[in-house]
C-alpha cells in the first residue's frame, strides 16, 4: 500500500486511470497503460499478477488537472477498483464526463 487514501478516493472518481509501469526487462522502456472502467484495471491486475521482475516499479498519475505521479502496487489497484465500484459500479465505462454533448459548429 503505497497511495495515500484520498489519492485511491480521486483516482476511482475522476475515472480515468493512467499507470506507468516498468517491468524491469527489455530495453528499460516504460509501458503506460490508460482507461476508464472496471474492465481497464482487471486487465491490469492480471498483468502485475503474472509476476514481475525484482526491479519493476509502478506510477499512477493521482493529479486533477495536471499530472501527478506517485509510485503504487498491487494492493493499490485493488483499492481503488473497490472505491471505483463504490461510485459507478461494475461498468466497463462510467458515465461521468461532460453531461451535455459536447456540439462543433460547422466552418462557412
Amino acid at each position: 500500500m503505497k497511495l495515500e487514501q484520498t489519492d485511491v478516493f480521486n483516482v476511482a472518481q475522476k475515472a480515468q486511470f493512467r499507470f506507468d509501469c516498468f517491468f524491469g526487462q527489455g530495453n528499460g522502456d516504460w509501458v503506460s497503460y490508460v482507461g476508464d472502467g472496471v474492465d481497464d484495471l482487471d486487465s491490469l491486475i492480471e498483468v502485475i499478477n503474472m509476476g514481475t521482475q525484482r526491479d519493476a516499479k509502478f506510477l499512477c498519475d493521482v493529479g486533477a488537472q495536471y499530472n501527478a505521479m506517485r509510485p503504487f502496487d498491487l494492493e493499490d489497484l485493488y483499492r481503488i477498483r473497490a472505491q471505483f465500484i463504490v461510485f459507478y459500479g461494475t461498468v466497463a465505462k462510467p458515465n461521468a464526463y461532460l453531461g451535455t454533448p459536447v456540439v462543433s459548429n460547422p466552418i462557412p
